[in-house]
C-alpha cells in the first residue's frame, strides 16, 4: 500500500507533536552542607524527557543560584543559613517535574563547625562510645553524640540507619525511635569535610520489648540463676530446689525439705554443669552433673544466706547472715574454708567471671570485697557514702568492672569495679524494696526488679533503663539474666516464675 502525501504529513505532525513530559528529576546531592566564602561544587540534575527551564522555591541562600536552563546549582554562599528544603521544578511546554534538595550554610568564623577553606584538615578519630548498641522497638533511644577530632561538614551511614533512627547530616549525632526490629548489624559512619573524611564502625541491635511467659507452679520463690545461654536454670523456694534444662520452659523438683527452711540463694556455672544453693536453716546443696544429683555441703554453720560462683564453677562462695562469715571453695565446691568473719551481717554474694573479684553485702551501707579470689586476708569492708540504700544483693560482670547493688530504697551501680565505694552512684531511688538485680557477662545488659513494682532493663551498661510494664507490677523477689544477655527469668514471692527471650 502506498501512502499519499497528505497521510505522510499527518503522521509526521502527530509524531513531532507527541508530548515529551519531563520526569524523574534528581540531583547528585540531595542533602548538602556548605560554608560561607567557599565556592561550592556544582550540584547537577538528571531527568527524563525534555526540559526548557528550571526554577526554585524558596530562593536559594545568598550567593547560590540555579541556572535556569541547565538546572545546575552553583555559587559561593555569602551568609549563614540553617538547613532548608528547596523545591526545584523542571518545566517544558508539555509539563513539569519537581525534586527537593536540602542546603545548610555555616559560618567560617570561630563559631562555625566548618573549616575555612577547601584545604581544611581532614577530620579524624570519630568514636561512638557504647557500641555495640541495643535498642527497643518503639522506645526512644538516648541521643548518641560521637567525639571527633576536627570539623564535620557532612555525615553519612552505610547502610542507611534503621527505620526510625536519624543520623544528623552535619554532626553525626544519632537519635530517634526505632520502628522495627533488627539483628546485630554493622554500620559504617563517615564524617567528612572538604579536606577529607574519617569513619567509625558501630553495631546496632533492635529488640522487641520482652514478653514474659508464666512457668512452674506458684511457690515462695527466693532466687533464680541462669547459665551462659539460659539453657540451664536453677530456682529455689522456701522448701526446695527446682531445675530446668530447657531455658526455663519446664521445671523439675530436685531437693525438697518437709518444712519451711527458707532456701535463699542459688548459683550456676556458665555451662550449667555446676550448681549451688544456700539454705538459712538446713544444709546447702551442690551439683556437678547438670542438676542430676545433689549433694549436701557439710562443715558450714547454719543461717546461710546467698551464694555465688565463678563462670567455670571453680570458685564458689556462701555467706552466713547472722554468724557473719564468708565461706569459699576453690575446687568446684568439694571443700570449703571460712576466709572472712565480719562484725555485722553478711547477706548478698557475687563472684566475677574468673573468680578473682568477689563481693558480699551486709544489708546496710557496708560491703566486703576481695580482689584475690576470695583468699583469706584479701577481704576488706567498705562503707558507702550513699546513705539512703541498704544493700541486700549484688551482681557483677565477668571483668568485675560493672557492679550492681540492690536493696532497701534503691539500686546502686559502679562502672569502675568495687575497690572504691565512691565508684557507686544511685541509679534508682525510692522507698521500695529492690531485692534483686543481675548483670550480663559484658555488663551491657542489666535487669532489676522492685518488690510490688516493675521490671527494669538496661541495654547500655546501666546508662538508661526501660520499664517493662506489659507484665504489670508483682511481688518480684528474684531476677536473673543469662550471661550472654539473651534470656531473663524472674520470680514472685509468692507467685510464679516468668521467662522471656530478649534477643531472639
Amino acid at each position: 500500500m502506498q501512502l499519499k502525501n497528505a497521510e505522510i504529513e499527518a503522521i509526521y505532525w502527530s509524531i513531532s507533536l507527541w508530548p515529551n513530559n519531563p520526569s524523574n528529576l534528581k540531583y547528585s546531592e540531595s542533602d548538602s552542607a556548605y560554608y560561607v566564602g567557599t565556592k561550592i561544587t556544582g550540584n547537577l540534575p538528571s531527568y527524563d524527557g525534555s526540559v526548557s527551564s528550571f526554577s526554585v522555591l524558596p530562593n536559594l541562600p545568598s550567593g547560590i543560584s540555579i541556572n535556569s536552563t541547565s538546572g545546575i546549582i552553583s555559587g559561593t554562599p555569602t551568609i549563614e543559613s540553617s538547613a532548608t528544603v528547596y523545591t526545584i521544578t523542571a518545566s517544558s511546554e508539555d509539563g513539569s517535574t519537581s525534586s527537593d534538595v536540602t542546603i545548610t550554610v555555616a559560618l567560617t568564623n570561630s563559631s562555625s563547625t566548618l573549616p575555612p577553606s577547601d584545604t581544611a584538615t581532614s577530620p579524624s578519630n570519630l568514636v561512638y562510645t557504647g557500641s555495640p548498641f541495643t535498642f527497643i522497638q518503639g522506645q526512644p533511644i538516648p541521643t548518641i553524640t560521637p567525639t571527633v577530632t576536627g570539623t564535620i561538614t557532612s555525615c553519612t551511614s552505610s547502610p542507611a540507619m534503621p527505620s526510625g533512627l536519624v543520623l544528623s547530616p552535619t554532626t553525626c549525632v544519632i537519635s530517634g525511635t526505632p520502628t522495627t526490629t533488627l539483628a546485630p548489624t554493622s554500620f559504617t559512619i563517615t564524617a567528612s569535610n572538604p579536606g577529607g573524611s574519617t569513619t567509625a564502625n558501630i553495631t546496632i541491635t533492635i529488640n522487641e520489648l520482652p514478653v514474659f511467659t508464666s512457668r512452674a507452679t506458684s511457690l515462695t520463690w527466693n532466687y533464680v540463676a541462669l547459665s551462659e545461654t539460659g539453657e540451664y536454670q536453677i530456682a529455689v523456694y522456701d522448701d526446695g530446689v527446682y531445675f530446668s534444662d530447657d531455658y526455663g520452659t519446664t521445671w523439675t523438683s530436685k531437693v525438697y525439705y518437709n518444712g519451711s527452711y527458707n532456701i535463699r540463694g542459688a548459683a550456676i556455672s556458665a555451662n550449667g554443669q555446676y550448681s549451688l544453693t544456700s539454705s538459712y536453716a538446713q544444709p546447702s546443696y551442690r551439683s556437678d552433673d547438670y542438676g542430676t544429683i545433689w549433694n549436701i555441703i557439710s562443715g558450714l554453720d547454719s543461717n546461710k544466706n546467698y551464694c555465688g560462683m565463678s563462670t567455670d564453677g571453680k570458685y564458689q562462695m556462701i555467706v552466713s547472715v547472722s554468724l557473719d562469715k564468708i565461706y569459699i571453695s576453690s575446687n568446684y565446691g568439694v571443700s570449703w574454708t571460712q576466709n572472712y568473719s565480719s562484725t555485722g551481717d553478711v547477706r548478698g554474694a557475687a563472684i566475677a567471671g574468673t573468680g578473682q573479684y568477689q563481693i558480699a553485702t551486709d544489708g546496710g551501707l557496708t560491703y566486703f570485697y576481695s580482689g584475690n579470689y576470695g583468699a583469706s586476708g584479701s577481704w576488706a569492708p567498705y562503707t558507702l557514702s550513699i546513705t539512703n540504700v541498704g544493700i541486700f544483693t549484688a551482681s557483677m560482670s565477668d571483668s568485675g568492672q560493672y557492679v550492681l547493688l540492690n536493696g532497701f530504697g534503691g539500686v546502686l551501680l559502679s562502672t569502675s569495679g568495687a575497690s572504691n565505694p565512691n565508684n557507686f552512684s544511685e541509679i534508682m531511688s525510692d522507698s521500695g524494696i529492690w531485692y534483686c538485680g543481675a548483670v550480663s557477662s559484658t555488663g551491657q545488659s542489666m535487669v532489676a526488679a522492685k518488690k510490688n513494682g516493675n521490671i527494669y532493663i538496661s541495654y547500655d551498661y546501666g546508662t538508661s533503663w526501660i520499664t517493662v510494664d506489659s507484665i504489670g507490677t508483682k511481688a518480684w523477689n528474684a531476677i536473673s539474666i543469662s550471661r550472654d544477655g539473651t534470656h531473663i527469668t524472674v520470680a514472685e514471692n509468692p507467685g510464679f516464675i516468668y521467662t522471656a527471650v530478649i534477643n531472639p
